[in-house]
């Protein structure tokens, strides 16, 4: 039960703030760098090396999330958030990064503090501190990993409304929210669908 104690040589600082399960192994973040954690065969202090993939900037305000085999993670700028994914070829140690708001730049204000998504569903939800009464919503459809059709939305609440956090959990997005001066909690399935509604809500004490 030896412990895995490796560092990484970048020729920098980078502190590593996250780690992500990533194409078989774990993907590991700083904000300007993300790292594998590989190992030739057994994983073992003796064979686990930290090997650079990428060197791209990651917002400190959320953790990158993985979404079955992808990854999903906001840059932070002045006035508005990009947002990035992070895929990797079959079999290879090839990584390939895309913006995804590169079809609606600047949609998204900056401040982002919550990511959450569903393969399932295939959407991404995006919060941010810039419009607390609005849920960011990414969707898109793909075909033998290829992605053909991808879109931006929003969801808008009350102006009264502030949205605390969400998470996906079974598919449904779990939503807590602040009205007036009371918390709650609701839930709705993650659906394309026009006659999307909130499930019952509940004060909480």
């Amino acid at each position: 039960d030896d412990r895995i104690d490796i560092s990484m040589s970048t020729g920098r600082v980078d502190v590593l703030q996250s780690a992500v399960p990533f194409a078989n192994t774990l993907m590991l973040m700083s904000d300007r760098a993300q790292f594998r954690l590989v190992a030739p065969n057994a994983l073992t202090p003796a064979t686990a090396l930290l090997q650079q993939a990428a060197s791209i900037e990651v917002s400190s305000l959320v953790r990158p999330i993985a979404v079955g085999t992808k990854v999903f993670f906001p840059q932070d700028n002045v006035s508005f958030t990009t947002c990035m994914e992070i895929t990797s070829e079959v079999d290879t140690a090839i990584i390939d990064s895309t913006e995804i708001t590169a079809q609606a730049p600047k949609y998204i204000p900056s401040g982002v503090h919550t990511l959450c998504g569903s393969q399932k569903k295939q959407m991404l939800f995006a919060l941010s501190h810039d419009a607390p009464n609005t849920i960011f919503v990414y969707k898109f459809f793909e075909s033998n990993r290829n992605r053909l059709q991808s879109a931006w939305s929003k969801w808008t609440l009350g102006e009264d409304t502030k949205i605390i956090g969400a998470d996906v959990i079974e598919d449904y997005l779990h939503i807590a929210i602040e009205v007036t001066s009371k918390d709650y909690i609701g839930a709705l399935e993650a659906s394309t669908g026009i006659d999307t509604s909130f499930g019952t809500t509940s004060t909480r004490a």
